[in-house]
């Protein structure tokens, strides 16, 4: 699940497709044993989807593990006597008592069963006699007495273990389930005196690897053929119940000093990648030291930020959290920052709102004007998403006085961009283009050709709704020149995209299209899969509306699945909304509801009340278009309401008008010519007073907002601020 290809066409396959395909393949063939695929936990989330919805079983386990442990049931008495059996295979004629006593004793436990086998043949009841047959002791197997429990099984495995075999078994139960004979030795030299020449026979690994070898005969441990780490050999437990009694009758103490020795070994050995990390992360943790532990955590979180798995990230920024020194406020609001940002890309919105609070509630306390300002334009950003504009004004207003206090022009460039975006989302667009105007102005004299271009596609994007075409072209063509000379390939992408949405605006597909697919390239080279998502949907968008449907199920289906894998709630609504859009104009109606609360679920788990009045005004349509009767009618009466409800609760005047408009129409298919009348006249009012309207028909593409915090905000690297 971690390899990628990549085609003559240039298209990537990773390794969670494969897998699907493969086990797709199988499963037809009927040769998927158990109907069971096993992963690491690098594959995501799409692919126990994709395999769920087949009847097929997902395992995953962490990489580098070499087994997956399966909890059995308890064999039935006919398969603990075959069991048992075949265990004894060599015994001619073995005695129905043995077999009675040694299954009434096992109770269906395999590993007693197998523990009891084991001490027949120690104590000598079972023995190879003279003439090379095995044969049944009977006068020993009356006296002999058999473990009352797999406890007592296990304890009297334990107790037959030497002193060197017992101190080598609880270093190695500290590993965890795979273990390495270099650790091993790096362990035994916790205490010993370096030579003054390294080798000779102070070496302790020939003795170690001797008392691995009789643990490997006993049946304690396995051998894995390739070690994770070249040169060394690894091992694994051959019963975990083993290896967790010997750990718990370890001293916490002797443990705790282990796991922070196999800390400091891992992390020289590790190549660095996020998994590996966690398990470095989780040793210092165990030996006590939480600094270190804190470090690899945001290592890792950092990592999985970078390629877009946000649910792994936010687990790894709480880990790191919970394990920081709480005196080191600085790097504590940098992984707050940070655990905030992927919780807002997951839709998570009051978990992101708490994160952006404390980061708050330090730089008060610190007096750090500056970071204060960055975290009330994150709270901003976070309460504009929700909706709460009034409240978001008032957090960019204030991030923006901070800014000014500090002499960020940076930062009050962001301010300024923010605040019109508050007044875009209200279809204010005067106000709008006055406030990001000023902000790229500043970003002009400061020279930061980077945060032009990111000004020039929010212009754009304001110049786009309130149909200023022409102005939104240049804004856009401007900011996507700047990105090819400064080589800024994930601003190209926007760019790209949104230039692309202009061009569907008048209705010229195939150059959208074009622009999409050349965006799509080069999302795939940098493994961009948020921005892939979005590329697709707005390929799948323009097929619908070319009445391509097939294609565009296909397409859309393709966006879906990434967006499942990346666990985004506002990505799977927009995926979920063009499908269910799609369906309409095919005629299945059905399916279109069905998809469209698939969105609205997304949007309301986003707490999003302009995205969730938006999807209640499709669905109320697709509802009506139906034709499933005076209730079903009734219901679309009611999703209408609730939209134009939320949309005067948010000041959203534009959106409010765009549901009034499409309230008439079923109003006026309906018979009641006086309220149809009604609702198309307050939709004109609202029209009306807003500042140059965008009156065409609604866009149903994705535009790409820049992210504004990896162009304005400071991040720290290393304690240093760049």
């Amino acid at each position: 699940d971690r390899v990628v290809f990549l085609t003559p066409a240039g298209t990537l396959i990773d390794g969670d497709h494969t897998l699907a395909l493969l086990a797709g393949h199988l499963l037809q063939q009927g040769k998927l044993a158990g109907a069971t695929v096993v992963a690491t936990t690098m594959s995501n989330s799409g692919l126990e989807h994709y395999l769920r919805q087949r009847g097929v079983r997902l395992e995953r386990t962490k990489v580098g593990d070499r087994h997956v442990m399966v909890e059995l049931g308890p064999l039935s008495r006919l398969n603990s006597e075959r069991y048992l059996t075949t265990l004894l295979s060599a015994v001619e004629d073995l005695p129905d008592a043995l077999v009675q006593r040694a299954c009434n004793m096992a109770g269906g436990n395999p590993y007693f069963i197998e523990q009891i086998v084991k001490m027949l043949l120690e104590n000598g009841t079972v023995a190879q006699a003279p003439d090379g047959k095995w044969k049944v002791n009977l006068d020993r197997l009356s006296a002999v007495r058999l473990p009352m429990s797999v406890e007592e099984a296990i304890q009297a495995r334990i107790g037959a273990l030497t002193p060197a075999e017992r101190d080598t078994m609880e270093k190695a139960c500290a590993f965890g389930s795979v273990f390495w004979l270099g650790g091993l030795v790096a362990l035994g030299r916790a205490d010993a005196e370096p030579p003054e020449i390294w080798g000779g026979t102070a070496d302790l690994a020939p003795h170690i690897r001797d008392v691995i070898g009789g643990l490997v005969q006993r049946d304690y441990i396995m051998e894995v053929p390739d070690s994770t780490f070249e040169g060394d050999q690894e091992f694994i437990f051959k019963h975990n119940l083993e290896r967790d009694m010997i750990r718990r009758m370890t001293s916490p103490a002797k443990l705790s000093r282990y796991h922070g020795l196999i800390g400091e070994w891992l992390a020289y050995r590790i190549h660095g990648r996020e998994d590996e990390l966690e398990m470095v992360a989780e040793h210092h943790a165990r030996g006590g030291s939480k600094p270190k532990a804190a470090a690899t955590y945001l290592q890792a979180a950092n990592q999985a930020r970078e390629r877009y798995a946000n649910a792994k990230a936010a687990e790894y920024y709480r880990r790191a959290l919970e394990h920081l020194d709480p005196a080191d406020l600085v790097t504590r609001f940098e992984a707050l920052h940070n655990l905030g940002d992927v919780l807002q890309n997951l839709g998570r919105m009051d978990d992101a709102l708490q994160c952006f609070e404390e980061m708050r509630r330090i730089a008060w306390r610190l007096d750090m004007r500056r970071k204060g300002g960055v975290a009330h334009n994150r709270i901003g950003r976070v309460l504009r998403e929700l909706g709460r504009l009034d409240e978001a004004l008032r957090h960019l207003g204030t991030g923006h006085v901070l800014f000014a206090m500090s002499d960020d022009q940076r930062g009050v460039a962001s301010s300024l961009d923010d605040i019109g975006k508050v007044h875009w989302r209200r279809g204010e667009y005067k106000v709008a283009l006055q406030q990001m105007q000023k902000a790229i102005e500043i970003r002009r004299q400061i020279g930061d050709r980077r945060s032009i271009a990111l000004s020039l596609n929010n212009l754009g994007l304001v110049y786009q709704d309130s149909a200023q075409f022409e102005e939104a072209l240049q804004c856009f063509t401007e900011s996507l020149e700047i990105r090819r000379k400064i080589k800024d390939v994930p601003g190209l992408i926007i760019s790209l995209n949104n230039l692309g949405t202009v061009y569907q605006d008048s209705g010229e597909h195939d150059k959208a299209i074009q622009l999409w697919q050349e965006a799509l390239v080069e999302a795939r080279r940098i493994d961009d899969r948020l921005r892939q998502a979005y590329l697709l949907t707005n390929i799948g968008v323009s097929e619908y509306q070319i009445r391509r449907y097939a294609d565009a199920i296909k397409t859309l289906g393709e966006a879906q699945e990434i967006a499942i894998q990346l666990g985004d709630h506002l990505l799977q609504g927009e995926t979920a909304r063009a499908i269910g859009k799609t369906r309409m104009l095919m005629g299945d109606y059905a399916g279109a509801r069905e998809a469209l609360k698939v969105a609205l679920g997304h949007f309301e788990a986003m707490r999003s009340k302009v995205l969730v009045s938006i999807a209640l005004r499709t669905l109320a349509e697709i509802t009506f278009a139906g034709g499933w009767g005076e209730e079903e009618e009734r219901n679309a009466d009611l999703l209408f309401k609730r939209s134009l409800a939320i949309c005067e609760e948010i000041g959203d005047n534009l959106e409010r008008a765009k549901t009034l408009r499409s309230y008439a129409e079923m109003l006026a298919k309906q018979g009641k010519t006086k309220q149809a009348e009604e609702a198309k006249a307050e939709a004109e009012k609202i029209l009306a007073g807003l500042q140059e309207p965008n009156l065409g028909p609604a866009r149903e593409s994705a535009r790409i907002e820049d992210p504004e915090q990896a162009a304005e905000i400071p991040v720290i690297v290393d304690g240093v601020e760049e």
